[in-house]
């Protein structure tokens, strides 16, 4: 996934947009997590924290960064 400032996605590879039933070229989310289920996804989520903490250090460092989510 590819993401900007705002923790917004603007890319996500077409294995991961199968896997949660959309297409590649549809408009990514408009906040991370937005378009699925609020148990899955819902805010304040430790992994959820997780993934927006990871994002503002990478536009910090400018440096990428993986993470595992599981």
């Amino acid at each position: 996934m590819r993401w900007n400032r705002d923790l917004r996605r603007v890319y996500v590879n077409p294995a991961f947009a199968r896997a949660m039933g959309s297409r590649p070229e549809d408009p990514a989310s408009p906040t991370g997590g937005a378009k699925y289920s609020p148990t899955a996804y819902g805010a304040g989520r430790p992994d959820i924290t997780e993934i927006g903490a990871s994002i503002r250090q990478v536009f910090a460092v400018r440096r990428p960064t993986e993470i595992e989510v599981l």
